[in-house]
């Protein structure tokens, strides 16, 4: 918290320090503005602004494709001769991507 004074500071370690885990507070109350309110409680807060959070994962095919390009063609070649294809899982959202021989053949040949 650059420029804020050592009062200030005190104030929000306090509330952090007070508070229940977030864990907790988020089960009983899952408002994020609550989690907020209950944090800051020794200053007379005003919400500017709010923005909906939501968590999404980008991952798709075409990308674990181009990770497994960026692999090499040894690499590559190695993992078809040693397992006959892959499983690749998404470490975000637990998708899972199944390659077989002949998918892992295609990217060689796009190498």
């Amino acid at each position: 918290m650059p420029g804020a004074d050592e009062d200030t500071i005190c104030k929000v370690e306090g509330g952090i320090m007070a508070a229940p885990s977030v864990s907790a507070q988020l089960s009983e109350d899952d408002d994020p503005e609550h989690l907020l309110r209950t944090v800051m409680s020794d200053f007379d807060l005003k919400i500017l602004d709010s923005t909906p959070v939501e968590y999404r994962c980008y991952c798709s095919r075409d990308r674990v494709e181009r990770a497994l390009i960026s692999l090499g063609r040894d690499e590559l070649e190695a993992i078809l001769r040693d397992q006959g294809g892959c499983q690749m899982t998404c470490q975000f959202c637990d998708a899972v991507y199944d390659f077989t021989a002949a998918d892992l053949e295609k990217l060689l040949q796009e190498i």
